[in-house]
Order: structure tokens, then C-alpha cells, then sequence
């Protein structure tokens, strides 16, 4: 009988990464659950799944693999070392877990808010700073978040996070939807929402430096998830707001409000210093509903940053291929040198100046690379084809 003398076989992997990924598709937790749990969850479907895999391929190929020997084998597997198959369906089920483990993680913050016993119950840290690595996981399940169907179906068109059950009352505005789930993170890793919120502005955007301010990494990470973030709220504002016009034909009449904020950031899509209206970063301030000139301006605002969008990307679709893998090469080391200033310099008034400073070209071929590195994000890893089908209709 084969033992593990050699390394594993592709189709074993391949089966085992593929009935994984629908097993995590599929996983469901009861209720309120905690981060712990559901992670625990996780890894017993997956486990088990791993069992039944390897038990029908051992039936099949007379082996005698043992599910110890595989998982110690999984743990040390290298891209390098496997075939560009068995990677693809790895980065496959690892993305699924990601995305389940986030969707579990909303379903039970979600259900303890209908369940008053539960929220009451929970002891939610309202004092102490936040640990390095419960920031780096709010940012990456902030990022999570935004590829969920179900979340952006949430944020662009109002429908609720699940089917299921009664849940939080929908905002009415996107940058208010994306507040509400940020909020539910900061209650899974254990920290009332306000006080989570407090931390964010205190760490990330007071002028005042915290004892992260020379953690690279950390900002780093942080700044993505904000422009990523930036990027899906825009474009949900313009969808939501596409809708709030379309219906005063079935006689709805619908109230724009927006989010006031305290600080000033980069517009991820200009590149420019935006003012505190049109920030979309985590705040607990209140939302302030605007008089009817304000409300234009606000949605006036959203088109033309979406428009904005749309055109750099009708740039970057319409060149050739070289001429886009030169620009956006430059791009890159534009973007990196941006990024060493900007971290050398203290928060406060010189950074602000040295924002204010950035010339027009550079704050197209900055919002040019983040657009065309989402785009790739999304399309695991790939190009888009849009250029050739675009031609193939005009034919």
C-alpha cells in the first residue's frame, strides 16, 4: 500500500479543496456564537470533510494515508512545490473559509441583536486600548466583508445582511450600512462599538501620535481597507442614489441624510484631501440630516467621484497591454515612494501640508493603481477580458 514516502497526490488535493470549499459554502452556525467558536466550527467541517475524502480515495487506490499525515503534510505545502492546479484550488478554499468565517461571524452578531438576554450578557471591553492584532483583524474582516455578496447587496440596494430571522434595522444610507457592520466587528472581537470607534480615531487619525505611529505595517494595512472601503461606499452611493430619484414614480419620497466626521483623509479615488463630509471612515458622531442644497451637493459629490472612477478605468481598459503593465509599474513605485513620505512624517499639520502638496498627476496615477489592483483582486488575480468583449460587440 502507498504511505506518505512521497508527496501527496494531486487528486487527493484536488478532491479534498474542492468538496471543502462547498462544506464551507455551506456551514452554518446556531445563533450567537463567539469568534472562537466559529472559527472552531469551521475547522471541524473541514476536518471531517478531509476524512471523508480521504477515506473514499484510499478505498479507491488501495492507499493507507491517515488524516494526521495529510493535515501535517497541509501544513508545510508550499506554492512552490505544488502544480499551478492544486494552488488555484487551494487559494480557492482558503478565500471560502475567509468569506465563511466572516459571514458567521455577522449571522451571530446579528442574532444576538434581536436576543436582549444575550446582549446583556456580554461584557464588552469599554476602557483599554486595542491590541495590534485585534486591529489587524478588524481590518481584514472589514476587507472580508466587502466581497460578500450578501454584504454588498446590503450596502448598495438596502437589503438586509440575512434572510432569516429579524435583524438590525437597515440604515439609510450606504457610509451608515458599512458603519453599522463595522460596529458588529468591533462587538465580536469583544470591545463596545463606541469605545472601538474612539480607538480607530484616536490610533489612525488624531494629530496626536499613538504608540502605533511608527508600525508601517500597521498603517499600511489600515489604509488599504480604508480605500477599499472608499471605493465599494462610493459606488453604492451612487447605486443607492440612482434609486432614491427612480422612485417618485411609484409615489416614494425618500430623505438623504449623511455622516458628519471630525478628520480629514485622502480621497482614495482623487488622491486629494476631502473634507470631513465627505470622509466614510469609522465614526460614532451622529448623523445630521441636511437641508435639501446640502443633500444635492452630497449626492453630486458621489456621482462625480464615481464618474471619476469609470473614466480612469476606460483608460486603463482601452490601452494595450504593455503600454498598461509601463504605467502601472511606474504607478507602483510612485505609490511606494508616496507611502515612505507620508509614514516620515508625524501626523498633524506637516502631514496635511505635504497631502495638500501632491501634484495632480500623481493623484491620478495613485487612484489608477489602487483601482486597477481592486480589479485584479477581484478577478483572482486575472485581467479582465472587458477590452475584447467590448470589441467583439462592436463587430
Amino acid at each position: 500500500m502507498e504511505t506518505m514516502s512521497k508527496s501527496l497526490p494531486d487528486p487527493l488535493l484536488l478532491a479534498f479543496f474542492t468538496q471543502a470549499k462547498t462544506e464551507l459554502q455551506n456551514c452554518k452556525v446556531s445563533g450567537a456564537s463567539r469568534m472562537a467558536e466559529i472559527r472552531a466550527v469551521l475547522l471541524a467541517n473541514q476536518s471531517a470533510c478531509l476524512g471523508t475524502v480521504l477515506n473514499q480515495y484510499n478505498r479507491q487506490n488501495g492507499t493507507s494515508f491517515t488524516v494526521d499525515q495529510i493535515q501535517a503534510q497541509l501544513k508545510s505545502l508550499r506554492a512552490e512545490t505544488v502544480s499551478l492546479q492544486v494552488k488555484l484550488k487551494l487559494d480557492e478554499m482558503n478565500e471560502t473559509a475567509r468569506l465563511a468565517f466572516c459571514r458567521l461571524v455577522l449571522y451571530s452578531e446579528s442574532s444576538q441583536h434581536q436576543d436582549r438576554s444575550l446582549r446583556d450578557q456580554m461584557q464588552l471591553e469599554a476602557s483599554q486600548p486595542m491590541q495590534r492584532d485585534e486591529i489587524m483583524e478588524f481590518c481584514a474582516l472589514c476587507n472580508t466583508a466587502l466581497r460578500l455578496p450578501n454584504v454588498r447587496l446590503h450596502l448598495e440596494k438596502g437589503k438586509s445582511l440575512f434572510d432569516d430571522g429579524e435583524f438590525p434595522p437597515v440604515p439609510i444610507d450606504p457610509p451608515k450600512r458599512i458603519e453599522l457592520i463595522q460596529r458588529m466587528f468591533f462587538r465580536a472581537l469583544g470591545y463596545d462599538p463606541d469605545h472601538g470607534m474612539a480607538e480607530i480615531e484616536r490610533i489612525f487619525f488624531s494629530e496626536r501620535s499613538s504608540e502605533f505611529g511608527d508600525d508601517k505595517e500597521l498603517m499600511a494595512v489600515f489604509a488599504d481597507m480604508l480605500s477599499k472601503t472608499k471605493v465599494v461606499v462610493t459606488n453604492a452611493t451612487l447605486i443607492a442614489t440612482e434609486a432614491a430619484f427612480s422612485d417618485h414614480d411609484d409615489g416614494g419620497c425618500t430623505r438623504v441624510v449623511s455622516v458628519q466626521y471630525s478628520e480629514k483623509v485622502i480621497d482614495s479615488l482623487t488622491g486629494q484631501y476631502v473634507d470631513e463630509a465627505e470622509r466614510i471612515a469609522p465614526s460614532s458622531l451622529a448623523m445630521e440630516q441636511q437641508t435639501e442644497s446640502q443633500q444635492r451637493q452630497q449626492l453630486r459629490v458621489a456621482s462625480q467621484a464615481a464618474a471619476l472612477q469609470q473614466e480612469l478605468l476606460g483608460q486603463l481598459l482601452s490601452m494595450p497591454d504593455e503600454e498598461r503593465e509601463e504605467r502601472m509599474s511606474l504607478a507602483k513605485e510612485a505609490s511606494d515612494e508616496f507611502t515612505r513620505k507620508i509614514l516620515a512624517i508625524s501626523p498633524g499639520p506637516d502631514r496635511i501640508v505635504f497631502l495638500q502638496s501632491v501634484d495632480e498627476r500623481t493623484q491620478k496615477e495613485l487612484a489608477m493603481l489602487k483601482l486597477w489592483e481592486n480589479m485584479l483582486a477581484s478577478n483572482e488575480g486575472k485581467p479582465p477580458t472587458i477590452r475584447k468583449e467590448l470589441d467583439t460587440r462592436a463587430h
